[in-house]
């Protein structure tokens, strides 16, 4: 647990739904910023692709976790990027 987590109230700890918005939101982001990094040489593809299935996996675990499996406001799910330079 994180230093910023004990300062939150109980009541304020982030629903499921809440959770998948974010990761999906992160997904979104590393979805954008990985191929360029990836090209820039700053980041590795084989380490982009398992950083990408660890945090894909989590969503769907979250999902699994929802009656509808499906969050509040939630971005649509990314296709997956095909990494090259490796």
């Amino acid at each position: 647990m994180s230093s910023f987590t004990k300062l939150l109230p109980a009541a304020a700890a982030p629903t499921i739904a809440e959770q998948l918005i974010e990761l999906r939101r992160e997904a979104a982001t590393r979805a954008r910023l990985y191929p360029t990094w990836i090209a820039a040489g700053k980041l590795m593809p084989s380490y982009a692709a398992r950083q990408e299935a660890r945090l894909h996996a989590a969503i769907r675990t979250l999902e699994g976790l929802l009656p509808d499996a499906a969050a509040p406001d939630a971005p649509a799910p990314q296709p997956r990027l095909p990494y090259t330079n490796e």
